[in-house]
């Protein structure tokens, strides 16, 4: 399944995404960290069980958020709420859903 789903993927991508947000971004530094503990995970050769993969999704719908978080912080006019996976029904910051 897990396969499927990052099939096609550059994950050294990920990493080089990573190292330009943290230098362009010093307080962005453990969101660059997570995003590379996440490209590492979605390389693994033996997919992980349906526990595993429901915990994968849900450490990137979080780091998912916590980027949204950042970007809002940094323009208080964007708002994402919407567009977010688990925050449709959030308040206007959702610096609430990234501490859960």
């Amino acid at each position: 399944m897990i396969e499927e789903v990052f099939d096609g993927v550059d994950v050294a991508g990920g990493e080089v995404f990573a190292d330009a947000l943290a230098s362009a971004l010093p307080e962005a530094q453990a969101l660059a960290g997570d995003l590379k503990t996440l490209a590492a995970a979605v390389t693994l050769e033996e997919a992980p069980g349906e526990p595993d993969i429901s915990a994968l999704f849900s450490r990137v719908d979080k780091w998912i958020v916590s980027a949204a978080d950042l970007c809002q912080r940094r323009d208080p006019t964007l708002v994402l709420r919407d567009a977010l996976p688990g925050t449709a029904s959030a308040p206007r910051s959702i610096a609430a859903a990234v501490a859960a």
